[in-house]
């Protein structure tokens, strides 16, 4: 652990280069048997150099045809064989991942093992994740620690909706368990493990479906990821109303925190800013979610990655922003200043809430640049 200090007017900042076991650093009354606990899944960071060009090859041609796909003036033929082309290099990524875990099938069997005596409905489900990097000593995260929003995020009495930019869809895939690691440890060592809300990560169908085993995807399953069709072109959009519809029904009954890229797939037009890469079907979502709760909690994770290769990234928590309906407009409050977004009903208020939200993300996302190595 690395924690730089430095004094300004007479206020401290710190920025901290911390291992993903180093859950001590938080501001908590600690828990020493869960900073000792087995942890599992500690192979899924453990990616060779081979992996990584693989995966980076496959995220490329993916890229290429999603982009390709986008073109809404593509022929029949054409969209039939960019279709087929993108089903091939899912296939050739489900194979690439059969083949690396195999060099895992001890850790995956014991990963399993450990995880079999838990379920999302149990209390010790939470000690269970809180463990996540005990036992990782060389890997690295770099996160505003100092701002405390891990602490006060979990001494919140209602769930959160989690927004993160896609910074590398590669690489973004370890984001969202080490950040639950460190929030379920707070929720633990606050007695919050029977009522805290568990996690729900938005991702595509694809992530589940390229996991490489099934065993795999019961541990994906278990860590709470919920999959949804996100093709750019013939999406099945019937298939993700169930889905998504539950997550809203735990959210309003305060049982679930829910992760969310709001890009998607539209992460591959880097060209262009993040608001204009938002997809509304996510405003969609807190808009349902807002006819039954008055209040919406939302917070930006900005992340960013370095040529470390020991560094799983670097990662600025935001504030809580609140979304709050006042009769049928909605307000939006951050750093204690409330600004008007608009009437429920008007179009206009969906794209206001996506650019505001955008505009907070962006601004994470600059910060997670500026902090030290």
């Amino acid at each position: 652990m690395k924690i730089n200090q430095t004094k300004n007017n007479n206020t401290q900042n710190f920025t901290a280069k911390i291992r993903l076991c180093d859950k001590g650093v938080l501001d908590l009354k600690h828990n020493p048997k869960l900073l000792q606990n087995p942890s599992p899944m500690d192979f899924f960071y453990d990616v060779s150099n081979t992996k990584i060009y693989l995966d980076v090859f496959i995220r490329n041609l993916k890229s290429k045809i999603r982009e390709l796909q986008s073109n809404k003036n593509n022929s029949e033929l054409k969209k039939k064989i960019l279709n087929k082309s993108f089903k091939a290099v899912n296939n050739l990524s489900t194979v690439i991942n059969r083949v690396a875990i195999l060099k895992n099938i001890p850790e995956l069997y014991h990963s399993n093992k450990i995880l079999k005596r838990t379920s999302p409905e149990k209390a010790n489900y939470i000690d269970t994740w809180a463990s996540l990097g005990n036992s990782t000593k060389d890997k690295t995260i770099t996160i505003n620690i100092e701002d405390k929003r891990i602490e006060e995020i979990t001494k919140q009495d209602e769930p959160i909706i989690f927004i993160m930019n896609h910074d590398n869809v590669v690489r973004d895939r370890f984001i969202y368990p080490i950040v639950n690691s460190f929030l379920n440890y707070s929720y633990a060592t606050l007695g919050k493990q029977k009522e805290c809300p568990r996690p729900h990560i938005i991702v595509s169908k694809n992530v589940l479906k390229n996991a490489g085993s099934n065993s795999m995807r019961k541990i994906f399953d278990n860590m709470g990821l919920i999959p949804v069709d996100a093709s750019l072109s013939n999406r099945k959009t019937s298939e993700n109303i169930r889905p998504i519809r539950n997550l809203i029904d735990k959210f309003i009954s305060n049982k679930a925190n829910l992760f969310i890229f709001p890009e998607g797939n539209n992460s591959i037009f880097t060209e262009k800013p993040l608001k204009d890469r938002f997809q509304i079907e996510f405003i969609k979502i807190i808009k349902k979610i807002s006819d039954k709760k008055d209040t919406v909690n939302i917070v930006p994770i900005g992340i960013t990655y370095s040529a470390d290769k020991n560094s799983m990234g670097n990662i600025f928590i935001g504030e809580i922003l609140k979304l709050n309906k006042v009769e049928k407009s909605w307000f939006l409050t951050k750093e204690n200043t409330t600004s008007s977004i608009g009437e429920i009903k008007n179009q206009k208020t969906l794209k206001t809430l996506s650019d505001n939200l955008a505009d907070e993300l962006t601004k994470c996302v600059e910060k997670s640049k500026n902090i030290p190595e």
